[in-house]
């Protein structure tokens, strides 16, 4: 085993084999490649499908179409190119024209002529929590007081369904059918209600800007007491009402990415940048982005080398996800090309 303490600074200066540094313009270059690749799952109703639009049959999964349409609006506010926004938003249309009275949303088979539900969804608590991240993120990238006010009423019941499967001790199970707690879900709901306290005052919302933002700190509450395991120095899988847990630091899936978006999307902290040292000295970023597998570790690592500081780690895999080959991409699932327009853009950011 590791000791719980490696030297996170040097470790993560350590340069890694790879690609030359990606211009600005290489880096715009791949956003775009990317939200096209998104364009072409869009289908006439507005949904974002697994498959590209063209597909005899296909399927739409609200999480992966939300984190794609995320992407498209972080391309608009890069590129300014109306394609993406309206591409976003015609999904947001599709999602809220599809939830039910719950504030959740099923996943769908089938064709744009003949969407079936299939009466299932894979995480509630997930789906609208980045249905309120894309929510933000559209506002971000283009104020309109309008549209964003005409979003109350979805937001309040994106918000319920998170309160549907709230446990008493304050972590949200994946569905209402579903016992465990996960690390990966409530990460995700703790952004998605800071998205929401964000832009809640611009509708103006106060009482939901105030609700989200109490309801995020038990959240984050909740993650620090049940989920982070101090023995092992990293956050568990998931825990259930009767005490059970999952956890381990042994597999890429869903150990290591379970921590890796941890890291990523929680609070900076003092542990997450240890635990990030440890991860990287026992299972590597890859150096090249040549298989989808390859993909899923580069897109997670490169989200938490963000807060951790670790340039090394950035300057390998943003010019691989830049440079990503064309087939690769075009084998993608909706999901992936949102996640690299979302870092890409945090790279021309900076």
């Amino acid at each position: 085993m590791l000791p719980l303490l490696l030297a996170p600074a040097l470790l993560c200066s350590v340069p890694l084999a790879g690609p030359p540094a990606a211009t600005d313009a290489e880096m715009k270059a791949g956003l775009r490649r990317a939200a096209d690749q998104i364009l072409l799952h869009q289908t006439p109703d507005g949904a974002l499908a697994m498959s590209p639009a063209s597909a005899a049959t296909n399927a739409v999964v609200p999480y992966f179409a939300n984190g794609a349409a995320i992407g498209l609006a972080d391309a608009y506010r890069v590129t300014r190119d109306a394609r993406y926004l309206n591409a976003a938003r015609r999904w947001a249309g599709w999602y809220e024209a599809h939830m039910n009275a719950d504030g959740t949303v099923y996943d769908y088979d089938g064709s744009p002529q003949a969407w079936a539900s299939t009466g299932k969804y894979d995480s509630t608590d997930s789906y609208a929590s980045t249905y309120m991240e894309l929510v933000a993120a559209l506002h971000i990238a283009r104020r309109d007081p309008v549209w964003l006010k005409a979003r109350a009423p979805y937001l309040r019941r994106a918000l319920a369904a998170i309160r549907l499967t709230l446990d008493p001790r304050g972590l949200t199970r994946a569905h209402p059918k579903w016992e465990w707690m996960y690390c990966m879900d409530n990460v995700e709901v703790a952004r998605g209600l800071q998205a929401l306290a964000a832009t809640a005052p611009a509708i103006p919302d106060a009482a939901l800007a105030k609700e989200a933002a109490e309801l995020r700190s038990g959240i984050l509450k909740a993650i620090d007491r049940d989920l982070w395991n101090e023995p092992m120095g990293g956050y568990r899988v998931g825990v259930m009402p009767n005490g059970a847990v999952s956890e381990g630091l042994t597999k890429w899936y869903p150990d290591h990415m379970a921590n890796l978006m941890a890291i990523a999307w929680l609070p900076p902290s003092k542990r997450n940048t240890e635990i990030y040292a440890r991860l990287k000295a026992a299972a590597a970023p890859p150096a090249t982005v040549t298989t989808m597998d390859d993909l899923d570790r580069a897109v997670w690592w490169l989200w938490a080398a963000n807060p951790a500081g670790d340039a090394a780690t950035r300057s390998t895999l943003e010019p691989a996800l830049a440079r990503l080959d064309a087939e690769l991409l075009s084998r993608c699932t909706v999901g992936y090309p949102g996640h690299i327009c979302r870092l890409l853009a945090v790279g021309v950011r900076r």
